[in-house]
């Protein structure tokens, strides 16, 4: 774009001043977005001296007009990459507190679990082992009372075996 600008320039043949200035204005707003700094500030020199190697008091003139669009690209290409920054920090946060979620579900099932086995697994322990001594304290003629008490031992041992049934379910869970 700049050497078809600046060649009928430097030939001095006539040419429409319009179109190849609004061209050399995204050329250089291109230059400034697309560009890396190094090689965007040597691409824009280069336009510069280009343009203005007919008259050289042109070389001001160029470089302000020339330089405005090629900063506003920059800026443009600083704000992409804070977007793209924030964005990436944004995904890594949200990701974060997946986990500090999952982590959260996990601390409070095995406070559960806890409290499950402390509270009501010791309770019904006792309550088995209590029912066993009884029953072995009667006297042979109480079957009634002995198939009570058995009862009450069973009952009591299948709701301790579920109890750890669930209990391992809760912990199982991080397994899964």
């Amino acid at each position: 774009t700049t050497a078809g600008v600046a060649l009928p320039e430097l030939l001095a043949t006539s040419q429409d001043a319009l179109a190849p200035f609004a061209a050399m204005l995204l050329e250089a707003y291109a230059l400034g977005t697309l560009a890396g700094l190094a090689a965007g500030l040597g691409t824009l020199a280069a336009a510069i001296v280009l343009l203005s190697a007919g008259d050289p008091s042109n070389a001001v003139f160029a470089a302000l007009v020339l330089g405005a669009p090629y900063l506003a690209g920059r800026l443009m290409q600083r704000q992409r990459a804070q977007a793209d920054r924030l964005e990436r920090l944004s995904a890594q946060l949200a990701a974060e507190q997946e986990r500090s979620a999952r982590l959260a579900v996990e601390l409070e099932r095995q406070r559960v679990a806890r409290e499950l086995h402390d509270i009501i697994g010791h309770g019904l322990g006792v309550i088995v082992l209590q029912a066993g001594a009884v029953r072995r304290l009667l006297r042979p003629d109480q079957p009634d009372e002995r198939a009570a008490l058995e009862s009450a031992e069973r009952t009591g041992r299948e709701a301790l075996a579920e109890l750890r049934r669930v209990i391992g379910g809760l912990r199982a869970e991080d397994a899964r």
